[in-house]
């Protein structure tokens, strides 16, 4: 009888599909997130590609999730004064 040799190292899987959520705002989506009993992870974490940032986090039951929001969009906003 063969056996499989034990393996040697804990392999993580990079590309998992995961669900994508289109939001106004990531900081705004991290204060829900937290609210509800999940988390998105700090600003520092955010990056951004083809023309929207992006963030990680997880649902309250520990899936995996990332949020997105326009790049541009936010640019605008954060240099935009609210009171015109």
């Amino acid at each position: 009888m063969s056996r499989l040799p034990k393996p040697s190292a804990v392999v993580f899987v990079a590309n998992v599909p995961r669900l994508c959520l289109p939001v106004e705002s990531i900081a705004t989506a991290r204060t829900t997130a937290a609210r509800l009993g999940g988390t998105i992870r700090p600003a520092g974490s955010e990056w951004e590609a083809r023309g929207f940032r992006a963030c990680d986090g997880h649902d309250p039951e520990g899936n995996v999730l990332q949020v997105r929001e326009n790049a541009e969009l936010a640019w605008i906003l954060s240099i935009t004064p609210l009171n015109t």
